[in-house]
């Protein structure tokens, strides 16, 4: 990207992955073409998720202020919320579906815990993200059928933070569907489905094959 004015507007956001940087020419060299749709609302859903939750600690602060404590500052509170949830949008996330409890474990201070679980009760939507595959196994074994329901349902556990289904489209067939609460953490459990099904055949007689929906 050689001038920037070309590919996107002014106040315009765009997700664009990182080449180079030449720090002496002052100078950033990137490509929109080498991120991915779902990396991009990924990033993009980040971006947002981090202003509401800056908004919300400063909204925070002002209620502490106004209660005339001092436990902590705002920017000692957000250096927790990053160091035990990943993000301080993932404290509030913590905060909306494990109470005030869960970030006075954390170290955050209970009165800041008690107005950050308020906020994010009437302020988060925890939404969850679905991706999708479609496999085609055959198996010429005298139990193929079984094999194949074997290996399917052993891939269901394979990640503890996602929901994963499995249903039949007709034989060789079936959609797998992994719903979890981000694109990075639903797109490993998928990858960690696949693995799993494609390991348990490889040890007996049957085709496989996996397609991205």
């Amino acid at each position: 990207m050689r001038n920037i004015r070309n590919y996107i507007k002014e106040g315009q956001k765009a997700v664009a992955k990182v080449l180079r940087v030449n720090r002496q020419k002052r100078q950033v060299d990137v490509s929109m073409r080498r991120v991915s749709d779902s990396q991009k609302r990924e990033t993009l859903r980040a971006w947002k998720n981090a202003q509401k939750a800056a908004n919300l600690l400063a909204l925070a602060q002002k209620r502490i202020e106004e209660m005339g404590v001092k436990p902590l500052s705002l920017e000692e509170v957000n250096d927790i919320l990053e160091k035990e949830f990943g993000s301080s949008y993932g404290g509030l996330e913590a905060a909306f579906e494990g109470g005030a409890e869960i970030l006075i474990n954390a170290g955050i201070p209970k009165e800041w815990a008690d107005i950050l679980e308020e906020f994010a009760k009437s302020s988060i939507e925890v939404k969850k993200v679905k991706v999708s595959g479609i496999f085609s196994l055959n198996s010429t074994e005298p139990n193929g059928v079984d094999i194949i329901k074997d290996a399917l349902t052993k891939s269901l556990s394979a990640d503890k933070k996602s929901e994963i289904d499995i249903y039949s489209l007709g034989a060789p067939r079936y959609r797998i569907e992994v719903e979890a609460k981000d694109f990075q953490t639903a797109e490993k459990a998928l990858s960690k489905a696949v693995n799993k099904v494609k390991k348990a055949l490889n040890r007996s007689n049957c085709s496989f094959q996996f397609e991205r929906e």
